[in-house]
């Protein structure tokens, strides 16, 4: 959403509301989604500035009238409110570590999910509890019996919970459940189990064009324009050379 405002506060603006969605799909979506390290860099960014200026001002001025009291004290809300959601999207994806991770050990694709960080707590967090597991009751079983690694003692992401999906944009490709291809539009809402969507939510990104693209998107057989200011909903792998062929360059004389 467009405030009019100066070009770095809009793009903090933006930023902290497409984090405030992460964190909504974190909070709601029952398996782990992809940890969104660069945006969560950028908040910690914002908090991290936002509080140095706070700082400062405190020391430059003792005393302040009404209305810039009012104003600093609205903006220490305002970054209260972003180290909030920095806290319970972190703690959100521990909870689900704590309960997935075996599943997330034993399948590569799900440990990728997580950080490096959330990675060394995972294991850090099976080799805790295999011990303990092992020293109140597993040693005291036949060798046999004492594996914590059979299939039906692993627990496995939840995906046949339902979920609410609001359509953000019209996803191009139509979403398969049971026998029925579904189309999914722009501003509807389903409830649906959440692995008809799992691809969706992990693998499709928002892409907003910043400048004419010179040549075509190849989309499975369609070639694609991708013009200034228009929004796409897209499979990453058909965008990753834009991402990391293309770069800006403001020329200045």
């Amino acid at each position: 959403q467009d405030l009019g405002l100066p070009g770095e506060e809009q793009e903090a603006y933006d930023e902290l509301e497409r984090f405030k969605r992460v964190w909504r799909n974190e909070k709601c979506a029952p398996v782990l989604l992809p940890h969104e390290k660069d945006l969560l860099e950028k908040v910690r960014q914002y908090v991290r500035e936002q509080e140095e200026f706070l700082e400062e001002e405190a020391e430059k001025h003792q005393r302040i009238d009404a209305t810039k009291a009012l104003m600093l004290n609205m903006l220490r809300m305002d970054v209260e409110r972003c180290n909030y959601l920095v806290r319970s999207y972190l703690r959100t994806r521990l909870l689900k570590i704590q309960k997935l991770y075996q599943s997330l050990l034993t399948d590569d694709q799900r440990y990728n999910l997580m950080s490096r960080e959330e990675q060394r707590f995972c294991r850090s967090y099976a080799d805790l509890v295999g011990k303990h597991f092992h020293s109140c009751v597993l040693d005291r079983l036949p060798e046999n019996l004492r594996g914590m690694a059979n299939e039906e003692m692993i627990a496995q992401p939840p995906l046949d919970d339902h979920v609410f999906v609001s359509v953000l944009e019209d996803i191009p490709d139509p979403v398969h459940i049971e026998s029925e291809a579904v189309e999914m539009k722009k501003d509807e809402t389903f409830v649906i189990r959440f692995r008809h969507i799992e691809q969706l939510v992990t693998d499709h990104v928002f892409v907003s064009v910043l400048e004419d693209i010179p040549d075509p998107v190849h989309i499975e057989s369609e070639a694609v324009e991708m013009k200034k200011d228009e929004t796409f909903v897209i499979r990453f792998r058909h965008i990753e050379q834009l991402v990391t062929d293309h770069v800006f360059v403001s020329v200045l004389e």
